[in-house]
């Protein structure tokens, strides 16, 4: 691959808004980060308290994903509308939401929330929320549970075979690594769908990426899915100007046979 074209696929990893902004390095995807010290509803919330299952979807973008804390996903507002339906027909009947920081990134925004659920038998369920949204609606919602983390040889491997797999080169290993239906929000706060990830994927290829890391992990294992929480680094190689990504990430796998496979990444600086 040319220079001209290494520094293309590079901007569209650091979130450039062209090529010579990706020779930038860190200030290319550095966020603005607004922490807020006191708690406020969040609309998603209010519209759930007020028993509205139809508003909370209209919250999300039509191919909008919610990884629940249970490690359930749902894809698309039909499935998140039917879903929170079932839940509050089931008896459930309180969310709270306090927003504790906020990253302005140039693709997106990332809101961290504390969350509590009361489910129907009135057990209180509560985490860390983090929520991707684009041009005012929410791309991605990730619900981590607050109980404590477990260890796992399986999701310790299948990170280092994802890390293994971007620094191979090989588009094909790399995409073994994903479910069919996988997608990620990139450090930028851009929202890579499952329609658009191959692309992105043999355009990642070309890189001649050999410096994926990620550091020791938490998980969070259910029968068929699984949430992990661990901090990443890359260095893109531009010609003569390499851009250096650091940051935290969070992977929703699901178990597809016997192989852990990535369903959904956000990553995000810091």
């Amino acid at each position: 691959m040319n220079r001209k074209g290494i520094i293309i696929v590079a901007a569209v990893l650091a979130g450039c808004a062209n090529p010579q902004e990706a020779k930038t390095r860190e200030a290319a995807v550095n966020p603005t980060t607004q922490t807020v010290t006191t708690a406020q509803t969040d609309p998603l919330a209010q519209k759930f308290n007020a028993k509205n299952a139809k508003a909370v979807a209209d919250l999300f973008a039509d191919d909008g994903l919610w990884c629940l804390s249970n490690g359930k996903t749902l894809a698309g507002k039909d499935t998140i509308q039917a879903t929170i339906d079932a839940y509050l027909k089931a008896g459930a009947n309180s969310m709270s939401l306090a927003t504790k920081q906020t990253l302005t990134l140039k693709s997106g925004e990332l809101k961290v929330s504390d969350f509590g659920f009361r489910l129907s038998d009135g057990t209180l369920v509560e985490g860390t929320r983090f929520t991707n949204s684009n041009e005012g609606k929410i791309a991605s919602d990730v619900w981590v549970p607050g109980k404590p983390a477990q260890k796992s040889d399986e999701l310790d491997a299948a990170l280092a075979n994802y890390n293994q797999a971007f620094n191979s080169g090989d588009a094909a290993q790399m995409q073994s690594v994903f479910s069919p239906s996988a997608s990620m929000v990139l450090s930028d706060g851009k929202y890579v769908t499952s329609t658009a990830l191959p692309g992105f994927i043999e355009q990642t290829s070309k890189m001649g990426i050999d410096t994926m890391k990620t550091g020791p992990a938490k998980h969070h294992v259910f029968e068929q899915a699984a949430i992990s929480q661990t901090t990443f680094s890359v260095t893109l190689p531009i010609p003569d100007s390499p851009v250096h990504l650091k940051g935290k990430r969070i992977v929703v796998w699901e178990r597809v046979g016997e192989t852990w496979k990535v369903r959904h990444e956000v990553s995000w600086p810091g």
